[in-house]
């Protein structure tokens, strides 16, 4: 079909007698058809080479896992900014190299020298009345039935 319309350049022609119960196309888009089929021989998108990695380099690569092994904490702001790439040319190494980002998160330690603080303000919850307790208690009571 695509050679009979590439014979006949009669765009308005061919929009005419087209074929389909679709929707007819329109002229320019039976022009990019018919110079597609003239270049190409086909219909069919055009299969594009994928541009070589210019930024992640097996060089790169080895530079950001080494960084990476020496201090695992690094953040990768901090790892785009020694190295001299894009942070999310980082984050996609990172990718690559099946490695996952640390996120440290904060914990309390409880040294020895807070057991007396902590004895401190546990004895004085307990010695606090009771009435301070009975309005949250109602109200808790009141909400909950």
């Amino acid at each position: 079909m695509v050679e009979q319309l590439a014979r006949n350049h009669n765009l308005t022609d061919i929009r005419r007698r087209w074929p389909f119960q679709s929707a007819r196309p329109s002229r320019h888009a039976i022009r990019n058809i018919i110079n597609k089929w003239n270049r190409a021989g086909s219909v069919m998108p055009l299969l594009t080479k994928t541009r070589p990695r210019s930024v992640l380099t097996p060089q790169n690569l080895n530079t950001i896992n080494e960084t990476i092994e020496d201090d695992p904490g690094k953040s990768t702001r901090r790892i785009a900014l020694q190295i001299g790439i894009s942070q999310s040319a980082v984050v996609k190494a990172m990718q690559l190299l099946d490695l996952k980002p640390y996120r440290p998160t904060m914990v309390q330690e409880l040294k020895p020298e807070n057991f007396a603080r902590r004895s401190l303000v546990y004895l004085y919850l307990i010695n606090l009345p009771l009435i301070l307790f009975q309005p949250i208690s109602y109200s808790l009571q009141i909400r909950f039935l």
